[in-house]
């Protein structure tokens, strides 16, 4: 739908200007070995991925692992990813990666890597993933905190703004006895 605030029904790219969202820190269960991490946004809000960490730790299978933050859409295209530790992860290694928004690019070989993650909020259907290509059986994800940014769903779409509209434009007419103009 467009008006005069432009499309609301699209992927936002900064914070609805109703600022009723949250933080809230989350720190899953580790997948098991040798699978990945995705988080789904519920029904009932949109999020901003704050920051993300995790720990890699690879077995001894010789391989060389990469790892990508992928935020895929609600029929699982990809909409944007991320850079984890890199390039390359070899085997028996232990890296943690960590990524903000704003962070600049910042790969060490201490162990640990950051990288800047996109600047997007998810609808509800929208998910993030922690993705291991090369991946062995015995490898594992383990540390996964993420801080979200929610906001309800009505907010975040415009429902809640357009009522308000609504109920302003109901008011005006009731005072002054006329129609006020659409916009």
């Amino acid at each position: 739908m467009n008006d005069r605030y432009g499309s609301r029904r699209t992927l936002l790219t900064a914070p609805p200007r109703l600022r009723h969202g949250w933080a809230i820190n989350i720190a899953p269960a580790s997948p098991a070995a040798g699978a990945g991490f995705a988080h789904s946004c519920p029904n009932d809000a949109w999020e901003r991925v704050l920051a993300l960490n995790y720990t890699l730790t690879t077995n001894a299978v010789v391989a060389n692992r990469s790892v990508k933050v992928n935020w895929l859409d609600g029929d699982g295209l990809l909409a944007a990813s991320a850079l984890g530790p890199g390039p390359a992860v070899v085997a028996s290694t232990v890296v943690t990666g960590s990524h903000w928004l704003g962070q600049v690019n910042g790969r060490a070989n201490s162990g640990t890597s950051s990288a800047p993650i996109p600047d997007l909020i998810m609808r509800p259907g929208w998910s993030f993933q922690i993705a291991v290509a090369a991946m062995d059986p015995g490898d594992t994800l383990t540390g996964i905190t993420f801080l979200l940014e929610r906001y309800p769903a009505n907010v975040a779409s415009g429902a809640e703004e357009e009522e308000e509209y609504v109920m302003l434009r109901e008011v005006w007419d009731s005072m002054t006895g006329r129609r006020a103009l659409a916009y």
